[in-house]
């Protein structure tokens, strides 16, 4: 530094020098120079700030990633280092101790303006925050708060507006009230490349008190959802008794292996199922015979493989022994909608990706996206998984003929719901749909996890069902991408 301090003296006078730190120095964040600094956390040009506000900006550029105002750890150190800016200046006779003690006093934290500020009429703010966390943890907080990078995503605004409009008009509509719900998500994935074509994180993005928070990348059960992975960890060829869509499962009470009383959302047993009919029906008993008889750890490791890489990963969710099978433990969305991809790409797991590429000030490329692809599953377990959840007949019992959602008029689609329940109401509803070209993760519930009034899945039918429909219709059809009638190969053996 002492070098340094030297060789910048040599070049530049005390006036050019203060200049650069007043106007190019970083102030937290992409805000480069007190002006910009004073206009984002003040809301008022440099010349109109207090005393307790610039003594605030002035502790910043020693470390401006730690003394962010909008980095809440770091909160105790910005306010430690405030008030030895103004110590020093009562000590250089710049300010009186009364004025340096009546600005320490002032809670200044509290008027700084909220960072939601910052993204009015941003597009996609959730996908766009969730970008450059990654981007700071790939390439640290200094290098992405210096600004200057170009990145290119690979967000998609012709379905992520699909998806925010019908966002919307879901929580305009009676059902929130209706259902007792008040947050939501959706996330859309492109099989072939694992690309995250859109995102919502929650019914909106400037939603008072928790619009901010990224339901998408949260932990949230997922319910009858995880059962399709579970059959995939059955379906495997091993010693002994092989598995498939017709083999028999009963339908009855368990509870000495599961460890506690279980039934079926219907409180009823249906005695000896076919593998088709209890998926498809959606038991609970079934699902968790499966995973008893092929291992827990065998399925939660076929979960993790299929892209689910954080389910069962967060503390006492490691805990919930066969529950597991039924959604017990919590997983994020965006990692969900990836391993329904997985099925769609024959049992290939390809990265869950939002990047395609970033570059420097330069110009030069510093990331670029990569294909990277694993055959974690024989080519037939997704194709009879498919067939199960597209079978509307083998549904029919549990949630009759064409239900919205479950059958999308002009697209054909395999699908997949799920009820995370608190007590005996519900806690989390999913809808998980699948076509030859995305997959899409779609969920409701309550934002403080309490429960919703007796509410099922076919709720979000609709919303499903017309996302589906119009991206495949509006956007796919016309750029060549997919086409009516598309459906999955059926691979040899």
């Amino acid at each position: 530094e002492a070098i340094l301090a030297v060789e910048v003296e040599r070049m530049y006078n005390k006036d050019q020098i203060l200049n650069l730190y007043l106007n190019e120095s970083p102030y937290g964040g992409r805000r480069n120079g007190v002006e910009s600094a004073a206009q984002t956390y003040f809301g008022k040009p440099a010349k109109s700030l207090t005393l307790s506000e610039c003594a605030l900006l002035a502790a910043i550029p020693q470390s401006p990633s730690v003394y962010d105002p909008y980095n809440n750890e770091g909160h105790e150190l910005l306010l430690k280092r405030q008030k030895r800016v103004l110590d020093n200046m009562v000590e250089q006779k710049m300010i009186t101790k009364k004025e340096g003690g009546d600005a320490k006093k002032i809670a200044i934290l509290d008027t700084v303006k909220p960072e939601t500020d910052q993204f009015e009429n941003m597009k996609a703010p959730h996908f766009v925050q969730y970008v450059r966390s990654q981007l700071e943890k790939q390439l640290g907080k200094a290098t992405v708060g210096r600004g200057g990078l170009t990145v290119k995503t690979t967000l998609d605004m012709r379905v992520q507006d699909v998806v925010q409009s019908t966002v919307t008009d879901l929580f305009n509509s009676y059902l929130p009230n209706s259902a007792n719900f008040d947050n939501g998500a959706a996330t859309i994935v492109d099989n072939q490349t694992g690309q995250i074509l859109a995102l919502q994180g929650s019914r909106d993005y400037n939603y008072p008190g928790y619009g901010q928070d990224n339901a998408a990348v949260s932990f949230i059960q997922p319910g009858s959802s995880i059962k399709p992975l579970v059959y995939a960890n059955l379906f495997k060829q091993r010693s002994g008794q092989n598995y498939g869509t017709g083999s028999i499962l009963p339908d009855k009470p368990i509870d000495q292996i599961y460890g506690a009383r279980l039934e079926n959302f219907d409180h009823r047993f249906k005695g000896n199922m076919t593998i088709r009919s209890a998926l498809a029906e959606s038991r609970n008993i079934p699902a968790v015979e499966a995973m008893y008889i092929a291992g827990q750890q065998s399925a939660i490791q076929t979960i993790h493989d299929m892209g689910n890489k954080s389910y069962c990963t967060d503390g006492v969710d490691k805990e919930v022994g066969l529950a597991s099978a039924i959604g017990g433990c919590g997983l994020k969305q965006i990692e969900h909608a990836n391993a329904f991809a997985t099925f769609a790409r024959g049992g290939v797991y390809k990265p869950v990706a939002t990047i395609l590429e970033v570059k420097n000030s330069n110009g030069d490329v510093i990331q670029k996206w990569k294909d990277q692809r694993k055959q974690v599953l024989d080519p037939q377990i997704p194709y009879l998984l498919q067939s199960i959840l597209s079978d509307d007949s083998a549904r029919a019992p549990s949630f009759g003929r064409g239900a919205s959602g479950l059958n999308v008029p002009g697209v054909r689609t395999f699908t997949k719901t799920g009820t995370s329940n608190l007590g005996t109401k519900s806690k989390d509803l999913w809808m998980n749909s699948v076509s030859t070209k995305v997959s899409l993760s779609f969920w409701v519930g309550n934002h403080d996890t309490r429960a919703m009034s007796n509410a099922l899945s076919s709720i979000v039918g609709p919303s499903v069902g017309r996302i589906m429909s119009t991206i495949h219709k509006d956007v796919f059809v016309p750029e060549g991408s997919w086409k009516t009638g598309d459906w999955f190969s059926q691979p040899s053996g």
